[in-house]
């Protein structure tokens, strides 16, 4: 009676499944990792419904023929598994953030990474160019409006000029020569060196212009300065200090004033520029790392990168409170 029910045949299939389940519990973690449960199921429902005719009882399957397929026959058409273990969608991504996504069939990933680095270039030209074209503009406006010789004139005591009379700058700075030394007064134009923080444009064009507005010593260089000692209608009750409190008065000069609104509205474009590079930079650090996640390098999918058929699976556990990990583990 009980030999006869043992012939029957989902008795047989259930017997089957659960030899070989036994044999999957066996084979270990590096099977199930590479054949996914649905995978499993619909293998194990196959063999139990396909015929056993020819295979008697006890015979052992090909290791090959239980959860770890061939690659050749774990593709599907359409299948995107091959194309996720290459490591080349890394460079990808890096290289223009939101490929290595398309190359894995997330398209619409790869296409927001992708329009979204477009519109960052954009954007990071567009205020460079800005950049430049009001740079040039107060490099001109400088060029227009302020001079070396105005400036000689300040820190000479023998100038005539009305605004800078007798060497106005001389009661505000101190001048030192080529050694170091104290002086009372430059010789020339050519002396402006002795001027603390001074650099020709020869030397260095930017920070020669960016001197212009920035520093308090240069401001007699514009050719509308007006002496804190006589003060303009309207400011007539300013009492002049000796500080350099008096030199910075807006009305002192309107053009230094307009020199400076330009020169920080060129930085400030070029502040955005870099803004957008970084922002750009993000995007390709951001899409290689969910690139590598996709593919399970970081433990966030089930496909695995392979290297000489053995998978290599990236370990990462950050922690605060004791040492982070940081492995690699391959499957052999």
């Amino acid at each position: 009676m009980s030999s006869s029910k043992f012939n029957r045949p989902w008795v047989l299939s259930l017997v089957l499944a659960l030899t070989l389940g036994a044999v999957f519990l066996m084979v270990g973690p590096a099977a199930a990792a590479d054949f996914s449960a649905t995978d499993r199921a619909a293998w194990l429902m196959d063999q139990i419904n396909s015929s056993t005719v020819g295979k008697m009882p006890g015979q052992h399957f090909q290791k090959d023929e239980f959860g770890l397929l061939p690659a050749k026959e774990k593709m599907v058409p359409g299948s995107s598994r091959k194309s996720d273990h290459s490591p080349w969608l890394l460079l990808a991504s890096a290289a223009v953030p939101g490929s290595g996504e398309l190359l894995m069939g997330k398209w619409i990933r790869g296409l927001g990474l992708i329009a979204a680095d477009a519109f960052c270039w954009y954007k990071a030209k567009e205020s460079g160019d800005e950049g430049l074209e009001v740079e040039t503009e107060y490099y001109k406006f400088a060029r227009d409006n302020w001079s070396e010789d105005l400036l000689f004139e300040a820190y000479n005591p023998s100038s005539v000029d009305e605004e800078r009379w007798g060497g106005i700058g001389l009661e505000y700075f101190k001048l030192t020569d080529d050694d170091n030394d104290p002086i009372s007064s430059m010789g020339s134009v050519d002396n402006l060196s002795y001027l603390s923080l001074w650099v020709s444009e020869e030397d260095d064009e930017r920070e020669y212009f960016e001197n212009l507005g920035k520093w308090d010593q240069f401001v007699f260089g514009w050719n509308d300065f007006i002496t804190p000692n006589d003060p303009p209608e309207g400011y007539e009750d300013f009492v002049p200090t000796g500080a350099l409190s008096d030199l910075r008065q807006p009305w002192t000069s309107v053009k230094r004033e307009h020199y400076r609104v330009l020169r920080e509205k060129s930085n400030d474009a070029f502040k955005r520029q870099d803004r957008y590079m970084y922002f750009n930079i993000g995007l390709r650090l951001f899409s290689v790392l969910e690139v590598a996640y996709l593919q399970g390098w970081l433990g966030g999918a089930d496909d695995k990168f392979a290297v000489a058929g053995h998978e290599v699976r990236i370990l990462a556990e950050p922690a605060l409170n004791r040492p982070s990990i940081l492995a690699a583990q391959v499957s052999f």
